[in-house]
C-alpha cells in the first residue's frame, strides 16, 4: 500500500510519452536554520516530502523510528555529531542512503564517515545545483520500481511501463 506521505505522482505533460515519477520522502538534520530551509524548500519544488530537524538527539531518533528513502546530516550538530548519527541508524540495520554536509574538508573526516557507513559527504559551501544532482543520484541508487500495478475505480498505474490509463484508454 502507497502511503500518499511517502509517493506523490506527478503527470509530466512536456514529455513524449507520459512518465510518472514517483518522489520519495527526505530527512534533513541541520542546526543552521537558513541552510536547512533553503534545502527544504529546494527539494520540496521538485516534490520530495522534507522532514527537518535541527539537533542531533532528535534527528537520530527521527532517522531510526521513521521511513526515509534518504537521510542529509549535518556533521557537526547540537546533541549529537554526524558520526554518532550514521553508527545510531547502521546500527539499527536501516540502509536508507546518508548525504553527510560539513564544514570540515580534511579527508580523514571524510574517509571515518564512509567507511562507518555514510554514501556521500558534500563540503560546505556548496552549489544548489551540486546538492540536487547528488540527492539525485543517492535516490536514483536506491529506488527499485515496484512490479504491482496499481489500481483506483477505473485509473490503472503500471510503474514498470510508465503507464496511467483511465477506462482502459492510455492517458
Amino acid at each position: 500500500m502507497l502511503s500518499s506521505s511517502l509517493f506523490h505522482l506527478q503527470y509530466c505533460i512536456n514529455e513524449p510519452l507520459p512518465i510518472i515519477k514517483i518522489f520519495m520522502r527526505i530527512l534533513i538534520i541541520e542546526d543552521d536554520e537558513h541552510l536547512r530551509l533553503s534545502l527544504k524548500r529546494g527539494l520540496e519544488s521538485e516534490y520530495y516530502t522534507v522532514d527537518h530537524i535541527e539537533d542531533g538527539v532528535n534527528g537520530s531518533y527521527i532517522a531510526r523510528t521513521h521511513d526515509y528513502q534518504l537521510i542529509i546530516i549535518d556533521y557537526v550538530l547540537p546533541g549529537k555529531d554526524g558520526l554518532q548519527i550514521v553508527k545510531d541508524i547502521r546500527t539499527k540495520g536501516i540502509n536508507s542512503p546518508i548525504m553527510i554536509m560539513s564544514v570540515k574538508g580534511d579527508p580523514t573526516d571524510k574517509v571515518n564517515l564512509l567507511e562507518n557507513g555514510a554514501d556521500d559527504y558534500l563540503v560546505k559551501p556548496f552549489t544548489y545545483n551540486e546538492f540536487r544532482a547528488r540527492v539525485h543520484a543517492l535516490t536514483r541508487r536506491n529506488y527499485k520500481i515496484s512490479d504491482e500495478v496499481l489500481t483506483i475505480d477505473d485509473l490503472t498505474l503500471d510503474p514498470r511501463k510508465t503507464e496511467v490509463k483511465k477506462d482502459g484508454k492510455r492517458v
